[in-house]
Formats: C-alpha cells, sequence, structure tokens
C-alpha cells in the first residue's frame, strides 16, 4: 500500500516539475491527479 502511495506522489512530483514547462502536460496532470487521490480517500474510509 505504502508502494501504491509512493509512486502517486512521484507521479505528482513530476507533474509539479513539468507544469513549469508544457502546458498541454499540466492539463493533463490536472484531469488525472483527481484520479490518483480518489482511490487514496477511498481506502482510507
Amino acid at each position: 500500500l505504502l508502494v501504491i502511495i509512493f509512486v502517486r506522489l512521484l507521479v505528482v512530483v513530476t507533474c509539479v516539475q513539468v507544469r513549469k514547462s508544457l502546458a498541454i502536460i499540466r492539463t493533463i496532470c490536472f484531469f488525472i491527479t483527481p484520479f490518483f487521490f480518489l482511490p487514496i480517500f477511498l481506502t482510507e474510509v
């Protein structure tokens, strides 16, 4: 479970880093990020 959370955090960090350069990837991350956090909230409940 910790590995999954770590991978999700890694993806988020990557999106933040790339966000400064590519607007297209920023838009993609904007739609993808909620899908990464939603399962975390569902598993915490």
